[in-house]
C-alpha cells in the first residue's frame, strides 16, 4: 500500500512562517472575487504585456475595447473602469492572443474585427465577431503580428469615416480591402511592405495613407520595405509619396492637414496630404534621443492625435503636449502624481517600488473622448491610464486586465494556499490565498524571468529556483535561493559559469530529512567533468554541487533543453531515490536507479516529444510523463514500463501535494483532471479564455492554470 512521505519537524523560523501565512491564507468573505469566466476566475495581479490601443463604441459610449501585444482582447461595459477577456472565443492555437489591431463598427458596439498573429508561430489573420467577442469567425488569412518591434505604431485595420462598410487590413506582405463590413476581402497589393499604420482621411473620403517601416521577421525568408503610400481612390490603388515614412499619422477633419511622427521624436506637418512636410516640433522636449532605447524615455514618442481644434502628442513616459490649430508651438500639460491602484490596493508596478516605473513606461496610444473633452485614456507598457481633466491627473485602469505569461506554478507542500509563481517579464511572484490574488511586491524585483521553483520537502523556508540574471535576458542562466519562503532571494554561484549555461528544471530531493538537497539540470554537452551539461545535485542548498551524469548521454552530446519558453520539468525524483530524465530537444529518456551511479537509456513508450515529467511522492516508483501528441503516460516501476493513461496532445503535468490521486495535465486545447491517479479523466477547461497548453497546479481544493498571455485562472473543485 502506498505510504506518503514522512512529515518531519521543521525549524523554528519555518514554523513561525507557517503560522503567519496560514492566518492570512483565506481572504475575507466580503472581498469581491476576481473576474469570472464560467467556473473559472482570474487571479488578481493587474497588467502585463503591452496595451496597444483603446477604442470606444460610438453607438454605446460606455463600451470600450482594448488589445494587448501577446495578451488578447478586452472589453469594458462601464466606461473603461473594469475589463474582461474576449479571446476565449478564438480557436486555441499558438499565437492567437497576439493582437495587432481591432476595429469597431460605429453602428453596432458588438460588431468588431481583430487582426491577430505571432511572429513566432504560423500566421492567423483577421477574425470577425457580431456578438461582442463571445464568438469569432475567421474572415481573412494574413500576416499580422501583435508582438513585434512596431507594435505601438498606429493601426493595421482602418474603416472609412464616410462609408462604414469600407475597410482596409494592412498585413505584412499584403494589404486587403473590404466593402461589406469585413465579411469578405480582396487583395489590393503592397505585398513588399511592412505596414505599421493605415488610415482613411476624415477630410477627403477618397484618400487613405499607409505607413511602412523596413523589417525582416524572424519567420520570413525575405525583408519587407518601408515608405509612405497614399491612395486617392479609397484604397483600390496606391502610390509611394515618400521614401522614409512616419510611423503614425493624425489628420484634421476640417482641412487637408496631417501630422506625422518620424524616427519616434520628429513631429512634422503636411498641408498637401503627405507629399511634403515641414518641421512641427516647436515647444517639444523631443530631440535626437540621448540613449538608444525605444521606451522609458522623454525624448521618444509613439503618439500623435487630434482633438477639438488641437493636435496632441506625448512622450514614452506619459508627458503630453497640445497645440491648437494655427498655434506657433506645443504646450506641455502639467501633471500631478498618478493614482496607481489595482483591485483596490496599491499596484505592484507603482512608482515608489524600487526599479519599477510603469507610468508611461512606453506610452503607445491616446484616446480622446469626442463627447467629453476632459476624458482621456492612454495605453502603456503594463498599464492603461484614465484622466478626467484632459491629462492633468491620471489613474490606473487595469482591473480585470491580466496579460501575463506564466512559466511555473509551484504549490508549497507545507503551507496550504501558498503558491510560488514564476512569470515571464515579472520574475518571482507569490500568492498566499490559493491563487485568488498575487503579490509581486512581497519579494520585490527578483528577476525578469523565473522559470522553475522548488521547495524543500523538509524545510518550508528553503527554496531553490532557476531564472535569468536580473538583466532581462530570455534565458534561465542563473540559480536563486531563498531562506525565508520566498520573501527575499540571493543569486547563487551555479555549477556552470560559462555564458552558455542554462537551468530550466529544479527538483527538491524526495527525502524530507534532506532539507537542503536539490537537483538541477544544466544544458550543454554531457561529460563526467565539472562544468559540463547534465544533472547536478546539492546537499547544502546550492553552496556546492556534484555532477551525477555518467551515462546520461553520449560523451559531448547535449541532453537538456536550452530555451526557457514552454515545456515543463525535465527531471523527476521518486521517494525511493530513482531519477528519471527527459530530453525535450532530442527525444530521449533515461533513468538513474537508486543507489547506482550510471544512467540507463529508456526507450520512449510511443512516438512524441517529451514535454514534462513529474514523480508522485505518495507512490514510490510512480512517474507521469507527457509525450506531446504521444499522450500522457504513467510508470509504477520507476520508468521501466509505461502505460498510456490519456490519449491527448499533452504538455505540463501537476500533482496535488495535499490530496492523493489528484492529477492535472494541460493539453493543446484544454486542461484535464483525474481524481484517481490517472485512471479516469474529465475535461475541465470550459470557460477558460486561454486554452492553449495551460500550466496546471493545485492549491487547497482549487485547480489553477497558468497561461501564455492571460495570467492565471482558478476554480474550486
Amino acid at each position: 500500500m502506498p505510504v506518503p512521505p514522512p512529515r518531519l519537524p521543521i525549524s523554528t523560523t519555518a514554523l513561525a512562517l507557517l503560522v503567519a501565512v496560514s492566518a492570512a491564507a483565506l481572504p475575507s468573505s466580503a472581498r469581491p472575487a476576481g473576474a469570472a469566466y464560467g467556473p473559472w476566475r482570474s487571479t488578481e495581479l493587474g497588467g502585463g504585456g503591452y496595451i496597444l490601443n483603446i477604442y470606444q463604441a460610438p453607438s454605446r459610449p460606455e463600451v470600450f475595447y482594448t488589445h494587448i501585444d501577446v495578451g488578447g482582447i478586452y472589453r469594458s461595459d462601464d466606461g473603461a473602469r473594469t475589463w474582461r477577456m474576449l479571446h476565449g472565443g478564438l480557436p486555441p492555437l499558438p499565437g492567437i492572443t497576439d493582437t495587432a489591431g481591432l476595429n469597431l463598427d460605429p453602428r453596432d458596439a458588438d460588431t468588431l474585427l481583430a487582426a491577430v498573429g505571432s511572429v513566432w508561430f504560423p500566421p492567423h489573420g483577421v477574425y470577425r465577431s457580431t456578438d461582442g467577442g463571445r464568438s469569432w469567425e475567421k474572415v481573412l488569412s494574413g500576416n499580422f503580428y501583435g508582438n513585434h518591434p512596431f507594435r505601438a505604431d498606429g493601426q493595421v485595420l482602418a474603416r472609412s469615416p464616410a462609408h462604414p462598410d469600407l475597410l482596409l487590413a494592412a498585413g505584412v506582405g499584403g494589404t486587403h480591402r473590404s466593402t461589406d463590413g469585413g465579411r469578405t476581402w480582396s487583395l489590393v497589393g503592397l505585398e513588399h511592405l511592412n505596414p505599421v499604420h493605415v488610415q482613411f482621411s476624415p477630410y477627403d473620403p477618397n484618400r487613405a495613407w499607409l505607413c511602412a517601416q523596413p523589417w525582416k521577421p524572424n519567420n520570413a525568408d525575405r525583408a519587407f520595405a518601408g515608405g509612405l503610400y497614399r491612395s486617392d481612390d479609397a484604397g483600390l490603388t496606391w502610390q509611394r509619396i515618400l521614401e522614409t515614412s512616419p510611423t503614425e499619422l493624425a489628420a484634421r477633419a476640417d482641412a487637408d492637414e496631417v501630422i506625422g511622427l518620424f524616427h519616434a521624436y520628429d513631429v512634422r506637418l503636411s498641408r498637401d496630404g503627405g507629399r511634403t512636410w515641414q518641421s512641427f516640433g516647436e515647444g517639444l522636449d523631443y530631440s535626437v534621443p540621448a540613449r538608444p532605447t525605444w521606451h522609458d524615455t522623454e525624448d521618444r514618442s509613439n503618439i500623435v492625435a487630434v482633438k477639438d481644434g488641437a493636435w496632441v502628442t506625448g512622450s514614452r513616459l506619459g508627458t503630453f503636449y497640445t497645440r491648437p490649430f494655427g498655434s506657433a508651438a506645443w504646450t506641455k500639460i502639467p501633471r500631478t502624481k498618478p493614482v496607481e491602484n489595482a483591485f483596490g490596493r496599491p499596484w505592484w508596478g507603482r512608482m515608489e517600488v524600487k526599479g519599477r516605473h510603469h507610468f508611461g513606461g512606453a506610452a503607445g496610444a491616446v484616446w480622446l473622448d469626442p463627447l467629453d473633452p476632459a476624458r482621456w485614456l492612454f495605453s502603456d507598457w503594463y498599464g492603461l491610464w484614465r484622466s478626467d481633466d484632459a491629462g492633468a491627473s491620471w489613474s490606473l485602469s487595469v482591473d480585470g486586465i491580466e496579460s501575463t505569461c506564466v512559466h511555473c506554478i509551484e504549490p508549497d507542500p507545507h503551507v496550504p494556499g501558498r503558491l510560488h509563481l514564476g512569470y515571464w517579464d515579472l520574475g518571482y511572484v507569490s500568492s498566499d490565498d490559493a491563487g485568488r490574488s498575487a503579490h509581486r511586491e512581497r519579494a520585490g524585483h527578483v528577476n525578469a524571468n523565473m522559470k522553475a521553483v522548488a521547495v524543500s520537502l523538509g524545510d518550508a523556508a528553503t527554496l531553490l529556483a532557476a531564472g535569468d540574471g536580473d538583466k532581462g535576458r530570455w534565458a534561465a542562466n542563473t540559480l536563486w535561493r531563498s531562506r525565508d519562503a520566498g520573501a527575499t532571494w540571493s543569486m547563487l554561484t551555479p555549477p556552470r559559469t560559462d555564458a552558455a549555461a542554462r537551468y530550466n528544471s529544479v527538483v527538491s530531493h524526495p527525502d524530507p530529512r534532506r532539507t537542503a538537497s536539490f537537483y538541477v539540470v544544466a544544458h550543454g554537452p554531457v561529460a563526467d567533468t565539472a562544468g559540463a551539461g547534465g544533472v547536478y545535485a546539492t546537499d547544502d542548498a546550492g553552496e556546492t554541487w556534484r555532477l551525477v551524469s555518467t551515462g546520461l548521454a553520449p560523451e559531448g552530446a547535449p541532453f537538456f533543453r536550452d530555451h526557457i519558453a514552454h515545456y515543463g520539468p525535465e527531471l523527476s525524483a521518486s521517494p525511493g531515490g530513482t531519477l528519471v530524465a527527459i530530453s525535450v530537444d532530442h527525444g530521449g529518456l533515461a533513468r538513474l536507479p537508486a543507489g547506482e551511479d550510471k544512467w540507463q537509456a529508456i526507450a520512449p513508450p510511443a512516438p512524441g516529444q517529451p514535454r514534462s515529467i513529474v514523480a508522485d511522492l505518495r507512490h514510490p516508483g510512480r512517474h507521469f510523463l507527457s509525450l506531446g501528441e504521444g499522450g500522457l503516460w504513467r510508470s509504477d516501476d520507476d520508468g521501466l514500463t509505461w502505460t498510456r493513461i490519456l490519449d491527448r496532445d499533452c504538455s505540463r503535468i501537476a500533482l496535488d501535494p495535499h490530496a492523493a490521486g489528484r492529477v492535472a495535465v494541460g493539453t493543446a486545447d484544454n486542461v484535464y483532471l483525474s481524481l484517481d491517479g490517472g485512471d479516469t479523466w474529465r475535461a475541465y477547461g470550459d470557460g477558460l479564455p486561454h486554452r492553449w497548453y495551460p500550466v496546471p497546479a493545485f492549491s487547497r481544493d482549487r485547480l489553477l492554470v497558468g497561461t501564455i498571455g492571460s495570467g492565471i485562472f482558478w476554480r474550486d473543485l
